[in-house]
């Protein structure tokens, strides 16, 4: 009862963490903002993992109260900023801006809800098809392939807000497009190699494809909405990668598994494609709208 209860709310949190990020920023800034929202949550894993296995040495029983005084700790600070921000007494209510648009009845929004679940069906490789190949291929034991992973997040951590930076100015569809395109490249390298070096670079082209389409795509979103919508379309955009997650690893493993892990990494490269044309394409379609 109590898994099925969190699994109900466990991920409540992410439209509204994203509707409050996007809402506290001005659209300017909000593809920083996110970028540095996605460098808190790497930080997070980066150190979780190594506060976890400490906690697991002493008493498993640890790691669910640490982790319930740290969400209710998130929490106060959270209540607390909150109230920093609340207007003061006798200052007039700002009106609500932004589009009432519907997403359901937003055309390129809709388009980019499909894209977004593919980027995330190729992203969500990383946690189940991509160690069983370091594995099966590469013959790598746990130890290297968390390794080979920690790549992934130094990187972000190192260089992420510096990439966004250079790119915030330019069209935030077609940057997502192009890191649609990296990161399914960096996929379709991994069974043309062998060794350690080689698995790292190519987590270091797919991690630049991580970078340029992430905290884009949470920007374009953001900015399509607008403040009266922003809950509802944030919601949605969370929507298409979680229904990623579901089928996602369902998917990849049953290519796997029938037709050899070559034959998964080139269909990623080839997702890759489909999204740099796919937004592409909705972005000239959201021009010619305007």
């Amino acid at each position: 009862m109590n898994i099925v209860l969190l699994a109900l709310v466990g991920e409540g949190f992410r439209p509204a963490s994203s509707a409050a990020v996007a809402m506290a920023s001005p659209p300017e800034l909000r593809t920083r903002a996110f970028a540095l929202n996605r460098l808190a949550i790497n930080l997070g894993m980066s150190l979780g993992p190594s506060i976890g296995g400490f906690l697991a040495m002493i008493d498993y029983g640890w790691l669910f109260v640490v982790d319930g005084v740290s969400s209710l700790l998130a929490a106060t600070v959270l209540a607390v900023a909150l109230h920093m921000e609340e207007r003061k007494p006798g200052e007039a209510a700002k009106p609500v801006a932004g589009s009432e648009r519907s997403p359901w009845r937003d055309g390129p929004f809709l388009a980019m809800m499909v894209l977004f679940f593919l980027l995330a069906m190729i992203t969500f490789q990383i946690a189940s098809t991509f160690p069983l190949t370091l594995r099966d291929l590469y013959g790598f034991k746990e130890g290297r392939i968390g390794l080979v992973l920690a790549v992934n997040t130094v990187i972000i951590v190192l260089f992420e807000m510096v990439l966004v930076h250079r790119v915030a100015n330019r069209d935030p569809l077609r940057i997502v497009g192009i890191g649609g395109l990296v990161f399914g490249l960096g996929m379709a390298l991994l069974p043309f190699g062998s060794g350690f070096a080689f698995a790292a670079f190519t987590v270091v082209v797919w991690t630049v494809g991580e970078m340029l389409a992430f905290p884009m795509s949470t920007g374009a979103v953001a900015n399509r909405a607008g403040e009266a919508n922003m809950g509802l379309y944030m919601g949605l955009y969370t929507l298409s990668f979680e229904g990623a997650w579901i089928f996602s690893p369902i998917l990849g493993t049953w290519v796997y598994q029938e037709y050899g892990p070559k034959i998964l990494w080139l269909g990623c490269g080839v997702v890759g494609l489909i999204l740099f044309a796919g937004f592409y394409g909705v972005s000239s379609w959201s021009r010619s709208l305007r």
